[in-house]
């Protein structure tokens, strides 16, 4: 039972000592306790007591549970319930699929009210609600064995009595496996499941953090069909972080999927995480210009121009960061245009736009081919 000793045991409403040990959230004693009422912190102190009389739902050694600081009175934020799996210790692994968060009112089921998610550094999955609007909810965390090819059974429900609840509320994309264990972190839009929409923009972005060693690419979906040219995934490397570009060609409800994996992966990226867009207004649609591997696992990125189709004849700047390069060219229609413009990592020159297209070349090795990593058309 060493691996549980990092954290203090939960307490009833008040503050507890802990006895020394520091909480795995701050690293500091008297931090947890339970706001809820005797009888609910009693099912949760006496949880094995309970596990026993029903061991056909679990087997083994069931879950040790721990509430955050404020977890049962939510005012205005989210309330995490923290699940230790036990069973780790035994190799039989109890896997907590689910968290609903339900209004009390009508029993309904809180759309993208709750997040579920496996914290590998601390061995523990981590169970958020947000409530909607103020009352009283239910939030209800439901398991079973993973070696259990049955369905998922209750496990727990707790009592959320949530207070200043703020506008527009807490919500949460949804979300896959991969997304954790990829260490991901969502910076823009914050703590909700909807990506931003301006009436006057052509495109909406995502900003997200992930480790070196990641790369993303995205779609945007409208009724479930992908929009060719409709997205695009690149490093922004002023603010280190992954702008993920979506330009919708209707107004209406929108899907935008964020996919990814490690750079040295050669396996195709999965999902990681799915947005909602509703675009109200739409006066200017545009398209993207096409990358190419190694576009998005070199960190690559376009300034200008976003948009993917130029104007026969005209004269546009052309800026992009295209790091670590031993030589970048520009092709227009058949005819290669003289070198210049790029010192490492931007390329910045202006050129005329020819008939067919524009296409950037790079290469990475002395002696290596030349590699088409972005392509313009024109109209």
């Amino acid at each position: 039972m060493d691996q549980l000793q990092e954290f203090a045991a939960p307490g009833t409403c008040k503050e507890l000592d802990c006895g020394g040990r520091p909480c795995a959230k701050c690293r500091k004693c008297r931090d947890w306790h339970f706001s809820g009422d005797q009888y609910q912190w009693n099912s949760v102190r006496n949880w094995e007591n309970w596990k026993k009389v029903d061991e056909g739902r679990w087997g083994c050694e069931g879950l040790e549970l721990f509430t955050k600081r404020d977890g049962a009175t939510c005012r205005g934020a989210v309330s995490s319930f923290f699940c230790v799996d036990r069973a780790l210790l035994d190799g039989s692994i109890n896997i907590v699929d689910r968290v609903l968060l339900e209004h009390d009112a009508n029993q309904q089921e809180i759309i993208n009210g709750n997040r579920i998610y496996w914290n590998k550094e601390k061995d523990i999955w981590v169970c958020s609600f947000a409530p909607d609007r103020n009352g009283i909810f239910e939030a209800a965390i439901l398991a079973k064995k993973k070696s259990d090819s049955g369905n998922f059974t209750s496990a727990v429900s707790f009592t959320i009595e949530a207070k200043q609840i703020p506008i527009p509320n807490i919500s949460y994309p949804n979300t896959w496996s991969s997304f954790y264990d990829l260490g991901l972190k969502i910076q823009a839009p914050k703590n909700s499941t909807n990506a931003i929409w301006n009436d006057d923009a052509s495109y909406t972005e995502l900003l997200i953090q992930t480790p070196d060693d990641v790369q993303l690419s995205c779609d945007i979906k409208y009724n479930s069909a992908a929009i060719k040219h409709g997205s695009l995934a690149q490093f922004n490397n002023d603010k280190k972080l992954w702008q993920l570009l979506f330009a919708p060609e209707c107004t209406g409800l929108h899907e935008l999927v964020v996919y990814g994996k490690r750079i040295s992966d050669t396996a195709s990226a999965t999902a990681l995480v799915k947005f909602g867009l509703n675009v109200t207004n739409l006066q200017r649609p545009m398209k993207f210009p096409a990358v190419f591997s190694p576009f998005q696992s070199k960190k690559c990125q376009i300034n200008t121009p976003l948009d993917g189709i130029l104007k026969n004849g005209s004269v546009i700047p052309i800026s992009c960061v295209i790091p670590d390069a031993v030589g970048v060219d520009i092709k227009v229609d058949s005819e290669w245009l003289p070198t210049e413009g790029y010192t490492n990592p931007n390329l910045e020159r202006q050129i005329t736009v020819g008939a067919k297209e524009v296409l950037i070349f790079v290469k990475y090795d002395q002696g290596a081919n030349y590699l088409n990593i972005i392509k313009y058309t024109v109209e």
